[in-house]
């Protein structure tokens, strides 16, 4: 039992990992496109 609560905890500590990182890459993301956006907007 014991070994699976340690499967279990490793399987949720990645999980929130990769969520974070996800959600990082969507900010970065969405700042870059923003960014884009603006300087095709501020060129003549």
């Amino acid at each position: 039992m014991n070994r699976f609560q340690d499967v279990m905890n490793n399987f949720c500590s990645l999980s929130v990992v990769l969520l974070i990182r996800f959600s990082l890459f969507n900010v970065v993301d969405v700042k870059a496109k923003g960014l884009l956006v603006a300087d095709v907007s501020n060129s003549p």
